[in-house]
């Protein structure tokens, strides 16, 4: 699953290294930080990294779960 581009979009990415991740890794998502936009030359999109981090975790917990039933 991409963005139909043949590469992932930066929320696409986050979520693959989390939850398609190995027990044991460390997933370190560097750059934007605390901003909760991305900045583009003709506009500015709604975006926050750890919203997404968070997401993805609850889906990587639910998937453990399920898993464990």
């Amino acid at each position: 699953e991409d963005s139909g581009e043949g590469r992932w979009t930066v929320e696409e990415a986050i979520r693959h290294a989390v939850v398609d991740g190995w027990k044991g890794d460390v997933v370190i998502i560097a750059g934007k930080g605390h901003e909760d936009y991305q900045q583009f030359a003709d506009r500015r999109i709604s975006f926050d990294d750890r919203k997404v981090a968070r997401a993805a975790l609850a889906e990587r917990q639910n998937l453990n779960m399920q898993t464990e039933e």
